[in-house]
């Protein structure tokens, strides 16, 4: 409960301190946040954390709290997570962690797809941290069985080879083994890498465009 004599900034620094400040390398502000028992990953400079706040104050004090004490709360934590929290990396849908792969399936849970040599499970609150993106759309969730024969149906070009395969491998950032197939592995980052092969006569395949929605 807020203590008499408390102004509006003291009260929402207060209410910060369940929050898990970190800052990414480029000092971009973020915090943890638990919401209906599960971790959301916000930086700081976002609408999401400022509701978060302010209901949290509402919740504390059944008022709200005015402008400028929520501004200058804001500038408080965003200078502590940069100066005084630790530093982590932050990924857009894809991150790895102790040779492991972790895909973001951007639900309203957070969970997250782990990929490691013995196989895949859904897991929560994973070990990396992810920010979503305006936009982002959710990915369903994945059943074990089935093949990747049905992405034969993305395809166009009649002369497809099922040994090339369409997604060829995940993409663990080595720049040598990779040589010319990612970006992203030259920058260390692993991701899924579709590896779509164009019709020699002319015609193309639409698969490369749907699997860079993914």
């Amino acid at each position: 409960m807020a203590r008499r004599g408390q102004t509006h900034a003291d009260i929402l620094i207060g209410l910060t301190q369940s929050a898990e400040l970190f800052h990414a390398p480029d000092g971009t502000g973020f915090a943890d946040l638990s919401i209906n028992s599960h971790r959301e990953t916000w930086p700081v400079r976002t609408k999401v954390f400022r509701r978060w706040l302010a209901r949290r104050f509402f919740e504390e004090t059944r008022g709200a709290p005015s402008s400028e004490a929520l501004q200058s709360t804001l500038n408080v934590i965003e200078a502590r997570a940069h100066f005084d929290a630790p530093e982590r990396a932050v990924y857009v849908r894809v991150g790895g962690r102790d040779d492991r792969l972790y895909l973001d399936l951007s639900d309203d849970s957070w969970r997250a797809v782990e990929i490691d040599s013995k196989g895949w499970r859904v897991i929560e609150n994973p070990p990396v941290r992810f920010r979503r993106s305006a936009g982002m759309k959710a990915l369903p969730t994945p059943l074990t069985g089935g093949s990747v024969r049905v992405l034969r149906s993305f395809r166009t070009s009649t002369l497809y080879r099922p040994r090339r395969g369409i997604v060829r491998r995940l993409s663990t950032g080595d720049p040598e083994r990779h040589r010319g197939h990612c970006d992203a592995a030259r920058l260390g980052r692993p991701r899924l890498v579709p590896d779509v092969r164009a019709d020699p006569r002319g015609a193309t395949s639409n698969g490369g465009g749907t699997l860079g929605g993914i």
